[in-house]
């Protein structure tokens, strides 16, 4: 909405359905012009930060995003945004400080702060992670959905706002992570639907999304 060129944001919000998108990213880098790798980025250019099921096996994204969402997003998402703005009051952008807070948050994970140590035959000995004093992510999960927003207006022009009437899926299909990643699949509560379609009612929208996994 800001017409500002991608390359010229604070931060880049990917989403990874699966690890099959990574070529797509890199074109995406590349219309963008911004470097892939992010050891050639510098401060002028964004923070990428990526999530969903396609970075939950981390290690392949480590040399092209700066941190990582691993599960679900809604909360980490929140506070990675509350971080944003904060440092955008400051007067100078420090951006390993910066990535050092991010590293707080939990179920966001940072590349920049783990290490592999290899044996004198060059293979994998351990791996080091320093983003936290446990030295792990915890992956993120919503406990409660009342308490988590399932209902949005879109950005495409045309498109109704979405209300989504489930979470995580029944089924167990081999290419998807949805129901190994979300937990027991779970109904929306029917107040906080008709609440969501009562706030477009509200809003004088008069077509809307229903959708659910199954």
């Amino acid at each position: 909405f800001s017409r500002t060129p991608v390359n010229q944001s604070h931060i880049l919000g990917l989403s990874i359905p699966n690890p099959m998108m990574l070529p797509d990213m890199f074109r995406f880098f590349d219309l963008c012009r911004i470097p892939a790798l992010r050891s050639q980025r510098n401060d002028k250019h964004p923070l990428v930060i990526a999530g969903n099921s396609g970075v939950l096996n981390p290690a392949p994204f480590e040399p092209f995003i700066d941190a990582m969402v691993i599960g679900d997003g809604e909360e980490p998402t929140s506070k990675i945004a509350e971080l944003a703005i904060k440092h955008k009051q400051s007067k100078s952008f420090d951006k390993n400080q910066f990535l050092k807070e991010l590293a707080a948050i939990e179920g966001v994970y940072v590349p920049a702060f783990t290490e592999r140590i290899y044996d004198a035959q060059g293979c994998l000995k351990d791996v080091v992670y320093r983003g936290n004093p446990s030295g792990k992510v915890r992956f993120a999960h919503v406990e409660d959905l009342n308490e988590t927003r399932r209902a949005g207006l879109l950005i495409p022009k045309g498109t109704p706002p979405l209300v989504l009437i489930d979470y995580s899926c029944r089924y167990k299909c081999g290419f998807c992570q949805m129901s190994n990643s979300r937990g027991t699949y779970r109904n929306i509560d029917n107040g906080h639907i008709k609440k969501y379609l009562q706030e477009f009612d509200d809003m004088g929208i008069k077509s809307v999304a229903v959708a659910g996994t199954c």
